[in-house]
């Protein structure tokens, strides 16, 4: 019996479904999403470099090892990027290794710079989900370092349980339990948390969590089959793309998927917006 209702609930919901993408997909065209991805892909290149000079700077004044810190970090970047050029970790070599000569005022600086990517993130979100009375500028940039701070430590937490388990000793046996926090699981499970942090801060209106854990499940699991498809792609067409641009491959293949990134990041931001449209509630849920 319960069988034959669930089967029958499914026509219910593959209409609901294609109600709600139907409707993100009009808002996107009239929100002009494209536009707005790229303006978000931009501050996002823009900021990338003191985003990733502050995990550094943070972790290297708290942890100090230098090694790790690269190879992490490396590990990281070539987890999206097929093929990462000698230059490109020559550069991320440099970054790591200057990290003591920034000192706090430096990372106070950076926080500063890359602020402006949460603050167009913000102007971004704000048009939407259909937001009314925007912050005063104070209050979104305290709001904009807070969440840089978060979101760039949750982005890198594959780099530091790698971290974790090389300090602990082998006796405590944690390795297999943190194993669960690296690979494919970690990546989805950090976009999901971010997008859902965002969208529950960011925008300067009330928000309803299921809506809100749905589109950021959506986006966790778009972004994965994204990084896939692009690695599978690069992997087929990156001897193209060096015939072309020559040693400005790697600064392509990023500007690429950060701007693939923020389609994905704005259409699911619509998919959120259409679901409080379509099944709106007096009071956002706790």
């Amino acid at each position: 019996m319960a069988i034959a209702q669930k089967m029958i609930g499914l026509p219910r919901l593959a209409r609901h479904t294609y109600r709600v993408f139907r409707l993100a997909v009009h808002e996107f065209r009239v929100d002009d999403g494209f536009n707005l991805s790229a303006g978000l892909a931009f501050f996002t290149i823009l900021c990338a470099t003191p985003l990733i000079l502050i995990v550094i700077s943070v972790l290297g004044h708290v942890i100090g090892q230098s090694e790790a810190l690269f190879q992490q970090i490396s590990a990281w970047v070539e987890s999206t990027i097929p093929s990462v050029g000698p230059d490109f970790l020559a550069f991320l070599r440099g970054l790591v290794d200057k990290k003591v000569t920034s000192g706090w005022i430096g990372i106070a600086f950076l926080f500063f710079v890359a602020s402006f990517l949460f603050t167009n993130m913000e102007h971004i979100l704000d048009k939407v989900l259909k937001s009314g009375k925007k912050r005063n500028f104070w209050h979104s940039r305290a709001l904009s370092i807070g969440l840089i701070f978060f979101s760039a430590l949750l982005f890198f937490v594959p780099a530091q349980v790698n971290l974790l388990t090389g300090l602990l000793p082998q006796e405590y046996g944690l390795g297999p339990a943190l194993e669960w926090f690296r690979g494919n699981l970690a990546y989805f499970f950090a976009h999901v948390v971010a997008f859902f942090l965002l969208l529950r801060v960011v925008p300067n209106r009330d928000m309803h969590t299921k809506e809100l854990l749905a589109g950021a499940v959506l986006f966790g699991a778009l972004t994965l089959l994204a990084r896939l498809m692009f690695r599978w792609y690069m992997g087929w067409a990156l001897e193209r793309y060096n015939f072309v641009y020559g040693s400005m491959t790697i600064l392509v293949v990023i500007v690429l998927w950060i701007y693939y990134w923020s389609l994905i990041f704005v259409f699911c931001a619509e998919v959120v917006s259409a679901l409080q449209q379509l099944y709106p509630r007096e009071a956002p849920s706790e």
